[in-house]
């Protein structure tokens, strides 16, 4: 039997070409990109680079990398300045500091404490903490080269005693130096003195300036042998001087009488010599002028019980008499309540006032003398803010300086030290 016909192949379809097509191989229909494909036809779709954004990025970062190299500062050269107004009080302040200036840079570290608390707090603690040392130790050396400048050099070597600082050195070994070139200066002008000396008030004169410089310089043979031979002037020119007849004086017995409790018989003593002596003439008008007031305590009021008071010391002999303890009793009491009122409305130069004149009338009165070292202590912080501000606000600082004498006794250490500066200013 003859095999079965076989079918011709058939021939393959041919289709139209079209620009861009794609054409499949036969035996495994891959898609086959033909040389005749066109670019940017509207089926293509373009493949990226996973690289490209990698590529992009290194430009970038090297490109920052050498603009940062071109603009850095070369090795070695100082950071650049900080800039504004913080920094330019830090700056006035340390400026300040190294110039001795403590008081005023602390002023300025403060402010700028107050105001940027968050600018290099630990650098302006640590400049705070030492202008808690730094800053008595400039008003010593202030007190001493002022001591130096009048001459009293024992005066001065105690106030250089308390100078403790790390930053003034320069100051006082200034002063120091200073000192000692006036020591000797003093020395000579002792010479020159016991020289010259012929009469009690040069001698003196030798004797007071010895004194000083041994209170300074306590191993200074010559001038301790210079003093010596002024006080031995001094008991030669005395031995010669024969005793002198004491005048006759029959007032200061009825003082004494009064201020004894014997008002009567002071009166009667001042009557006897009233009509040879104006002083007992005098002092029997006033034992008179104040028996008469002295019964009626309770009607007087606050000047009248004060003028009594002057009253009863005035015929004492400035002191106050027995007979005046109902005054001095009245008066203190009045007075002390108003000192308390006073310090209780702040009115701090009232109160040291009223308590002074409690002190006077009941010298240990501890409420009026509790009253008193506070104002002192008030007057102490005082006269620092005033120190503080005697550049920069003259005016306020004479007037923190006035309350400053009005808060402490004449014979405080810081109303001596106000009265100075009001000096200083008022020359200004």
């Amino acid at each position: 039997m003859p095999p079965p016909p076989q079918r011709p192949p058939r021939p393959p379809v041919r289709t139209p070409r079209t620009e861009g097509a794609i054409e499949r191989a036969p035996a495994r229909g891959r898609p086959v990109r033909t040389s005749r494909m066109g670019s940017g036809g509207p089926r293509e779709e373009k493949k990226r680079s996973p690289l490209l954004p990698v590529a992009i990025a290194l430009v970038v970062v090297l490109g920052g990398l050498v603009a940062w190299k071109l603009t850095r500062p070369p090795p070695g050269s100082p950071p650049p300045p900080v800039s504004g107004k913080p920094a330019e009080l830090f700056k006035e302040a340390k400026g300040l500091a190294r110039q001795g200036k403590w008081s005023e840079a602390k002023a300025k570290l403060e402010a700028l404490k107050e105001e940027e608390p968050d600018y290099e707090p630990r650098q302006i603690e640590n400049y705070l903490k030492v202008a808690q040392t730094e800053i008595p130790s400039q008003l010593s050396l202030a007190e001493a080269t002022e001591a130096i400048a009048r001459g009293e050099l024992g005066k001065a070597s105690a106030a250089l005693a308390q100078v403790k600082t790390t930053t003034q050195q320069a100051a006082l070994d200034a002063a120091k130096l200073a000192l000692d070139a006036k020591a000797s200066a003093r020395v000579t002008e002792m010479r020159t003195l016991l020289s010259t000396a012929n009469d009690v008030a040069k001698l003196q004169r030798v004797k007071v300036l010895g004194e000083d410089l041994l209170a300074f310089r306590a191993d200074d043979r010559e001038g301790a042998e210079l003093k010596h031979q002024a006080e031995l002037g001094l008991g030669r020119l005395q031995n010669r001087t024969g005793p002198t007849l004491a005048p006759e004086t029959p007032w200061l017995e009825v003082q004494q009488r009064y201020k004894s409790g014997d008002a009567s018989g002071a009166l009667s003593l001042a009557q006897a010599c009233a009509n040879k002596y104006p002083q007992c003439s005098g002092l029997e008008g006033k034992i008179k002028d104040f028996e008469a007031k002295s019964h009626r305590l309770e009607d007087l009021g606050d000047a009248e019980l004060l003028a009594l008071f002057e009253l009863d010391r005035k015929i004492a002999g400035d002191a106050s008499s027995e007979q005046s303890q109902p005054l001095r009793k009245q008066l203190a009491s009045k007075f002390f309540l108003k000192a308390s009122q006073a310090r209780t409305t702040g009115n701090w130069s009232r109160a040291i006032e009223y308590a002074q004149q409690v002190l006077r009338a009941e010298p240990g009165n501890a409420g009026a003398q509790a009253l008193v070292n506070d104002g002192r202590a008030q007057g102490r912080d005082l006269y620092f803010r005033a120190y503080q501000q005697l550049e920069t606000s003259p005016d306020e600082a004479a007037k923190l300086l006035k309350d400053v004498l009005a808060l402490t006794p004449a014979d405080d250490e810081f109303h001596v030290k106000a009265v100075a500066r009001l000096a200083e200013l008022q020359k200004k």
